[in-house]
């Protein structure tokens, strides 16, 4: 069994660019990820139990954020319009949008690159936006993910339809 270290580049955020497509876009110009997942603990400690509280593992929830830079994202015809949508890629314009329409989105996170990298998939609502921009430097943004329903783990190159 080989153990390779997986390098921050080769964790990813990526949108399935039209719903029910499978079909899945990075996320452009990420910064930086997090996916975390927690386990509600139900205590069921009682009169027995003792000095000690006990618990069982209770339901799941999911959530998740991303940093990035701000893009325009535009199409190099000038005979076509300007396009902002996942046809070119996702950016942040995209996920402000697709939280003001209270889209819900299935989203997919990489853990790993190439054959067997874990993906981490399931439908989220954007809670939170934010658009920083400064004398200095480009204007960069973040997104909060609220999962609802099940995470979802697959492998690249393993499992059907990825």
């Amino acid at each position: 069994m080989a153990k390779t270290v997986v390098k921050g580049k080769d964790v990813g955020l990526y949108v399935e660019k039209a719903p029910g497509s499978n079909t899945f876009t990075r996320i452009g110009c990420v910064g930086s990820v997090s996916l975390t997942i927690t386990t509600e603990m139900d205590e069921v400690d009682c009169v027995d139990s003792g000095d000690w509280k006990e618990v069982v593992a209770g339901q799941h929830s999911f959530e998740g954020s991303a940093d990035l830079t701000a893009r325009q994202l535009t199409d190099d015809s000038a005979a076509t319009p300007a396009q902002t949508d996942a046809t070119d890629g996702v950016s942040l314009e995209n996920l402000i949008d697709y939280q003001i329409a209270k889209r819900k989105i299935l989203m997919r996170t990489t853990l790993g690159a190439g054959q067997g990298a874990a993906r981490y998939g399931g439908f989220v609502f954007i809670n939170k936006s934010d658009i920083k921009g400064s004398n200095k430097g480009n204007a960069t943004g973040s997104v909060g993910l609220t999962g609802t329903g099940p995470l979802t783990k697959t492998l690249q190159g393993v499992d059907a339809n990825i």
